[in-house]
């Protein structure tokens, strides 16, 4: 007896199956995006180590947990901190200037670096609309789609106007538009070239040893890299500037 497979229904199976290895690579960055089971435990003994004056214990632990995926806003508030209370003002900046793009938009975080920053560093938590598009985001969009395409699904088994050719129309819009977002949070197009230039710089003509200086900042910039030659740096200012500057000087943010 010959078993007649209805080829509708196999498309749909085969549509099905390719969901589930697109969700695949979510599921794991939802896992390694989520907060290990040591995590409070070592968070707790970082805030020991500062109730014990001990900071440079502190701010390594810290640091490792931020490293390890611990980015909260409590690890991130007590490393900006530290950094100050220490006098590390390069550290201080760079960690500002790096978790507002991690964070995205953070009501409560970005009301306390508005009281911390003064008036002149608060262009460190500026971010762009892309910046916006943080985990949270991206993980309801992600969620959206499933959702629309398994009441899709389920319902083109009742509804015959509900073609195949719909539902796969549907999941390729839907799960497109999810890593798009995705690769453009995470690729940090907007920011692979920021730098941060610190007061009384010495801004060059040529990348020569004995080039002349050509100006020295006066304030905190945030500038842009063009060009990257042996130890020295093509920058460009907010204001137009460009110079060549010792990359030592110069603190990337990614």
């Amino acid at each position: 007896m010959k078993i007649k497979i209805n080829n509708n229904i196999l498309i749909k199976l085969l549509i099905f199956i390719l969901v589930i290895i697109i969700n695949l690579p979510f599921i794991y960055l939802f896992n390694s995006n989520s907060l290990s089971s040591t995590y409070e435990e070592q968070f707790q003994i970082a805030l020991n180590r500062i109730e014990n004056n001990d900071f440079p214990e502190a701010i390594y632990l810290l640091e490792k947990l931020w490293q390890q995926n611990g980015k909260t806003i409590s690890v991130a508030k007590n490393l900006i901190f530290l950094y100050s209370s220490t006098g590390q003002q390069t550290k201080l900046y760079s960690f500002i200037r790096k978790s507002s793009i991690d964070f995205g938009y953070n009501k409560k975080y970005n009301e306390f670096l508005k009281k911390f920053l003064p008036d002149d560093k608060k262009w460190l938590t500026k971010i762009s609309i892309i910046d916006y598009i943080n985990n949270q985001l991206i993980f309801i969009f992600f969620t959206i789609s499933n959702i629309c395409f398994l009441f899709l699904f389920s319902l083109s088994f009742f509804d015959k106007k509900i073609n195949v050719k719909t539902m796969l129309i549907l999941i390729i819009i839907l799960n497109s538009f999810v890593f798009v977002l995705y690769f453009v949070k995470f690729s940090y197009l907007l920011h692979k070239n920021e730098a941060l230039i610190f007061e009384n710089t010495d801004i060059y003509e040529f990348p020569l040893i004995d080039s002349k200086i050509y100006f020295t900042t006066k304030v905190f910039y945030k500038a842009t890299i063009l060009e990257n030659l042996d130890n020295y740096l093509l920058i460009s200012l907010p204001n137009g500037k460009k110079g060549w500057v010792k990359s030592e000087l110069v603190l990337k943010i990614f």
